[in-house]
């Protein structure tokens, strides 16, 4: 019932902040033995092939969400980063933590973006998630799935309950930021691939 409840409040608020048009249409986290699950649906309005570079920037990335301080391509592919290195630092409740995360990427050509961390250069013993980008119209839609289990110390009974709330609004922030980056001039060419 509660997350029911979350969900139609994020609704909601997406519909009411209609300075921008991103439509977040569902966001679910969920946790079991240490393990989180989450998965997003959401319409943003630019165009795919604005998004998709936007995602395959790790430069800018900091600017999708605010708790990641850094992001940068340890090896470049053909069509962008092949393996990437992300630094994150937020704080949940009285719980802040410096995150580290360096991981493969795969990308298809079809607006698939895949990751996973690579167990002892980062701080998660497991993360795979799926990003899958595609046109709809002169919008683009994002569909999002992961799975993490962090490979620290998480405060027992409050700690899933916060990482869970928290994980659902940045999910939230990032479409939102995905919508206002991809406007004309935000992406230098420069920082294609970065």
């Amino acid at each position: 019932m509660y997350r029911h409840l979350t969900t139609c409040a994020v609704l909601l608020l997406s519909f009411l902040h209609s300075g921008w048009a991103a439509e977040v249409r569902t966001v679910s986290v969920s946790e079991e033995h240490g393990r989180y699950t989450a998965t997003f649906d959401a319409m943003i309005a630019v165009p795919m092939g604005k998004a998709l570079r936007l995602m395959l920037t790790p430069g800018l990335w900091p600017q999708l969400s605010s708790i990641i301080i850094d992001a940068k391509v340890l090896e470049k592919g053909d069509n962008g980063p092949r393996k990437v290195s992300v630094t994150f630092y937020d704080c949940i409740f009285v719980f802040c933590k410096t995150i580290h995360k360096v991981e493969d990427v795969t990308i298809g050509a079809d607006g698939h973006i895949e990751s996973r961390a690579i167990p002892g250069q980062s701080d998660f013993s497991y993360a795979h998630e799926d990003w899958h980008i595609f046109a709809e119209g002169d919008r683009t839609r994002v569909h999002y799935k992961s799975e993490m289990v962090p490979d620290f110390f998480v405060p027992p009974l409050i700690g899933p309950y916060f990482i869970k709330s928290h994980m659902r609004s940045q999910l939230v922030h990032i479409a939102e930021n995905l919508e206002k980056l991809a406007q004309p001039k935000i992406i230098p060419a420069s920082d294609k691939g970065q």
